[in-house]
């Protein structure tokens, strides 16, 4: 964690300079991406008078947006302290009320930070595309190609009156430059289709399972598993007991039963042979390529992790999905060959990690088809 080698004050400009970059894009991107403008951002730049009370003059999601983006920032990516964060608002706000002031400044200031008069040329009279001066720090908008430096600027800034005064309807994401233009309330036409918004919707919810890990919110997780569509990418991460997965080899030993009597209690065939012996390489996990990559990523997640579950329920999940997978002709044992006649199979992990020590570099887990 960076908290563990720089104080809260080094550790809050550190954070604010990445923060400025961070945000210099998220701003870009809230002019230029219509959807984003519509709902987080055309609200802040329906005001006429640009002052110091301006700063925060946003839409209750953008504000909540903004929030979350500088949460992930500081801890979870920078691994900062909870007193880098005190530092990092302060910076930011500082920034946000200075040049949000009705105040006049010297021009050579907008080329280390930026100026009232700069700002105001970012919120000239209804401008959203192609606008100028994003970032809070010039150098960000220098080498994006956004910067300007007036001397002053005294044009109008802001949505024309009646425009301005439609709160709730730019609250909730509806054009008001566009009805305005077309001299009624219902005259928004480029209204997002259904399809579109689902999209949009249905990326929130992908994203569900890793803000919900972020975050310790089990019930977004929750959710989120429960529809498949949110994978949580712990699967390329480190594994309890040190284990790498991207450093281990996977083997299948598949058994076949030589008679009937076979002792279900511990899965134990009286008399079995040893007829397959595979090594899951990538060529070979390769073949279910056609599948969904949430299907084949169910998989991996067992196969890596599976060793490992101690809760009863993962536990009865795990030898479900396997014996489900490998045994009977399931889609594992159709994709890897096995054999029709399988009583049991025994799915070795062995850890390939340097560090690991020998006789903790090895688990089985055991799946009994009969």
């Amino acid at each position: 964690h960076l908290r563990d080698f720089v104080s809260p004050l080094m550790g809050g400009i550190i954070a604010y300079l990445i923060h400025t970059w961070v945000f210099y894009w998220f701003h870009r991107a809230r002019h230029n991406v219509y959807f984003l403008w519509l709902w987080f951002h055309q609200f802040h730049h329906s005001a006429q008078r640009i002052e110091a009370i301006t700063s925060f003059y946003k839409a209750p999601q953008e504000i909540l947006v903004d929030s979350i983006i500088m949460t992930i920032l500081l801890y979870p990516v920078l691994g900062l302290s909870k007193e880098s964060s005190v530092w990092l608002s302060g910076f930011a706000a500082f920034g946000e009320y200075v040049y949000h002031m009705n105040i006049k400044t010297p021009q050579w200031i907008g080329y280390f930070f930026q100026r009232p008069e700069a700002h105001r040329i970012h919120h000239l009279r209804n401008k959203r595309d192609h606008s100028k001066n994003y970032g809070d720090l010039p150098i960000w908008d220098i080498l994006g190609g956004t910067f300007e430096n007036p001397e002053r600027m005294d044009r109008p800034t802001g949505f024309p009156v009646e425009a301005e005064a439609r709160v709730a309807e730019m609250i909730c994401g509806r054009d008001v430059l566009l009805a305005a233009k077309h001299k009624t309330r219902h005259a928004y036409k480029e209204r997002y289709k259904f399809t579109t918004i689902a999209a949009i919707l249905w990326i929130i919810l992908g994203l569900g399972q890793s803000i919900g890990y972020v975050f310790n919110m089990p019930q977004i997780r929750g959710l989120s598993f429960a529809t498949v569509a949110s994978p949580l990418p712990l699967v390329f991460s480190v594994a309890p007991n040190g284990m790498e997965t991207f450093s281990t080899s996977f083997r299948l030993q598949v058994f076949e039963r030589l008679d009937k009597e076979c002792d279900n209690n511990d899965g134990e065939c009286t008399s079995e042979q040893l007829v397959q012996d595979t090594i899951l390489t990538p060529q070979l996990y390769g073949t279910l390529n056609d599948k969904p990559y949430n299907l084949r990523n169910a998989y991996g997640v067992l196969f890596s992790h599976g060793p490992f579950f101690q809760d009863e329920k993962l536990l009865t999940l795990r030898d479900r999905v396997l014996k489900y997978s490998l045994c009977n002709n399931g889609p594992l044992s159709r994709a890897f060959n096995l054999s029709n006649n399988t009583s049991r199979i025994v799915v070795n992990v062995h850890s390939n990690t340097k560090t690991q020590k020998p006789h903790q570099a090895d688990w089985a887990m055991y799946v009994v088809c009969h």
